[in-house]
């Protein structure tokens, strides 16, 4: 069992911060589903600090998805540590997290996320001062450099700020998402630093989990693009890693009743025209592999109206699952 502050991870299974995607409806489907820890859509410092609508209205959780994280990012000193302020006052989350790791130009051209690893005196300014403003567990989500692998490097100049773990994704951030995480890494840092180590980067299968875990020593993994559109991957690894064996793949009728969960909990928080915009995003991860969904997608993914997609989704069920069988389709 991992103990984080307050809080206990028994397996080790965390949801990474995806924008667009980690919203509060999809955070409750990966909870439901085993996940122990999730994360918010990274925050920008500035619009914390400003109190913009657009910007706060990202912070807001429900408690039934606790423990919880916020991540934010940015590339001056004051204005995060501001940040972090504002959001242990106000919002009280269980962890905050630090961006150092996204290699998106809209973000680094402003010296954040990835940015920072080529400034390791500028890097090393905001995560003191975020980490000395705040009395939660703060931790930093990093890449192994910008082009080059310096991690190791950065991993304990880290520790050294103070930070109550760190997570790291396998890749550079010049290799974006093009080539195949680095997973070899991991045993090199875990051995140069005390703090718990998070590996994240090409992790969708059970067997990932128990080998970066049991074979390579890390104390936790965290799970981004392997979740979207399979938040149940969550639940096939808790029961692998409890269990040692592998929980079935859901049938079509079972990922469709989960899909339309969320779009339900997604419509609770924000208005119709944006839970349609927000959901086009995860509609083809869900069918991915069902060639019976072919035709449909399209129509789907073009309509503008709420209760047509939501007709058209659940008629996915009734055209394509023949009641009573248990035909299993690839995820």
């Amino acid at each position: 069992m991992l103990r984080i502050g307050d809080i206990k991870l028994h397996n080790g299974l965390i949801l990474a911060p995806l924008a667009g995607i980690t919203d509060s409806s999809f955070r409750k489907i990966c909870k439901s589903f085993g996940v122990e820890l999730v994360f918010t859509e990274m925050v920008s410092s500035e619009g914390i600090k400003r109190k913009t609508g657009r910007t706060i209205k990202y912070l807001y959780f429900n408690e039934v998805e606790r423990p919880i994280g916020i991540q934010i990012f940015g590339s001056n000193a004051e204005s995060m540590k501001e940040a972090a302020r504002i959001i242990e006052t106000d919002f009280h989350p269980d962890v905050i997290d630090i961006n150092l790791g996204c290699p998106v130009k809209k973000v680094t051209k402003t010296g954040a996320g990835a940015a920072l690893l080529k400034d390791l005196r500028k890097l090393e300014g905001i995560v003191k001062g975020v980490v000395s403003s705040v009395n939660i567990p703060v931790s930093a989500k990093i890449r192994l450099g910008w082009d080059k692998n310096n991690s190791i490097k950065v991993s304990k100049l880290l520790e050294d700020c103070g930070i109550s773990f760190l997570i790291v994704h396998a890749r550079r951030a010049k290799d974006g998402y093009n080539i195949k995480a680095d997973w070899s890494v991991f045993e090199r840092i875990k051995r140069n630093i005390t703090i718990p180590l998070v590996a994240n980067g090409d992790i969708e299968k059970p067997d990932d989990a128990t080998y970066l875990l049991n074979e390579i020593g890390v104390d936790a993994i965290m799970i981004g693009r392997g979740a979207i559109g399979r938040p149940w991957v969550f639940g096939k690894m808790k029961d692998f890693i409890k269990h040692g064996r592998c929980s079935a793949e859901p049938t079509l009728h079972e990922r469709i009743k989960v899909f339309l969960r969320q779009i339900e909990l997604m419509e609770e928080s924000i208005d119709e025209e944006r839970t349609v915009r927000r959901i086009k995003k995860q509609i083809s991860y869900y069918l991915k592999g069902i060639p019976e969904t072919k035709n449909k997608t399209h129509e789907i993914l073009t309509t503008k109206r709420l209760d047509k997609m939501v007709s058209l989704i659940s008629g996915l069920i009734s055209n394509t699952y023949i009641a009573g069988s248990r035909r299993l389709y690839p995820v």
